[in-house]
């Protein structure tokens, strides 16, 4: 058993191509899609995608058993033990060559986190073609233009859009050769480095999933990701408690740093020109649990963060390693990246910072220069006015 909830892992890299040939050699008269990615994410994306000619191909040597193994796939609806649908594993042509899948490809999927952007920036660089259109699945705040960055440090000369969108399901467990899906978003944030990127994008971007949510900038579309904002703060509760009993823990402080939280990442928003949407609403509307009935706000809060907690990190009996990992990813991708926003904009940002300081003690670990940056999206040198007229372009 492949166990990838919540966070999806592996070390396989895939391409998939949209193709008809069996050899490598594809009709010029055929729009294909790439996607490229680590593991049973690039494989579920790929089979979500609403055509028949989806094919996934490894970059990589898979490890034995895994790719061949895995020969069907089902969707479910979140916490259901039923599938809602079912189909079989589209794949069939093998290709080692990634300039033969990104070749005349009209679109490429980027399944991976943030710190994967460069080796696959550096990988499709040479092959990419003029008005191609790179999407970053699950991209973290500011991730386009952080791949914008290391295209630009390659030297690439191709003319193309990066559009960035949200996380489009909640987990994927791989059991027995079939692939669960489970909770497929209905509605995905999205949105291009620029109004006409995402433009571009939204066409193809909606062969993924039922609506998209086009927002105004990246650094609001980022900043709409309210679950991976949150995630951090309830791991370090967890691990925080009894190291014989780590567990999801929503008490008075978790409520309060949640508070606060939101009151910085606001705070963010209107220094960038942008806009954050406010938490509880985000969660009851992620959780579809509408309004929940209680006799306090906080309350309102703790009964919808419990909810929230066993999506995006799992039951009770959730490894301590798991709640560490989840720590280090979203502190180094997201937190890192406030952080240095706040410092950017001269906009203290304690609860941030505290939290990107208790997690590099926790995980003995300098967060903070390991993490995101500014400088990683190529803004070395911008104040906040100039980084707000970027993403408002």
């Amino acid at each position: 058993m492949v166990n990838t909830s919540p966070l999806v892992q592996g070390t396989q890299s895939f391409v998939s191509s949209r193709s008809p040939a069996l050899s490598g050699e594809f009709s010029n008269n055929r729009q294909r899609i790439s996607i490229i990615g680590d593991g049973v994410e690039s494989l579920a994306v790929a089979n979500l995608i609403s055509d028949e000619t989806i094919d996934v191909c490894p970059i990589d040597s898979p490890e034995a058993g895994f790719y061949y193994g895995v020969h069907s796939f089902e969707i479910r609806q979140r916490n259901a033990s039923v599938c809602f649908y079912r189909g079989s594993i589209s794949a069939e042509i093998i290709c080692d060559d990634i300039s033969v899948a990104v070749r005349n490809s009209r679109a490429i999927f980027v399944c991976a986190g943030a710190t994967g952007y460069s080796d696959i920036a550096a990988a499709v660089a040479p092959h990419l073609e003029n008005g191609q259109v790179i999407c970053l699945v699950n991209s973290p705040l500011g991730g386009a233009l952080q791949f914008q960055s290391e295209l630009r440090k390659l030297d690439s000369k191709a003319q193309v859009s990066l559009i960035e969108i949200g996380r489009i399901f909640d987990s994927i467990l791989v059991e027995s050769g079939v692939m669960l899906i489970s909770g497929l978003r209905k509605r995905i944030p999205v949105c291009g480095i620029t109004r006409n990127d995402t433009r571009k994008g939204l066409s193809i971007i909606q062969s993924l999933v039922d609506e998209t949510v086009p927002s105004s900038n990246v650094i609001e579309r980022g900043l709409t990701d309210v679950e991976r904002l949150l995630r951090p703060i309830l791991a370090l509760a967890a691990l925080m408690g009894s190291k014989q009993n780590v567990e999801l823990t929503v008490n008075d402080y978790v409520l309060n740093m949640v508070e606060a939280v939101e009151t910085e990442v606001q705070s963010l928003a209107a220094v960038y020109g942008s806009t954050a949407p406010g938490f509880l609403k985000s969660v009851q509307d992620f959780m579809n649990v509408g309004d929940i009935a209680s006799e306090s706000p906080f309350e309102t809060l703790e009964l919808a963060l419990v909810s929230l907690g066993k999506v995006v990190l799992g039951e009770a009996d959730i490894s301590n390693e798991t709640f560490l990992s989840v720590l280090e990813e979203d502190v180094k991708e997201i937190y890192a990246l406030l952080s240095d926003l706040g410092t950017h904009a001269h906009l203290p940002v304690p609860t941030i910072d505290s939290i990107v300081d208790l997690s590099a003690a926790l995980l003995k670990k300098n967060v903070r220069d390991e993490g995101r940056s500014v400088s990683a999206m190529g803004l070395v040198g911008f104040d906040s006015r100039e980084i707000m007229d970027l993403v408002n372009n």
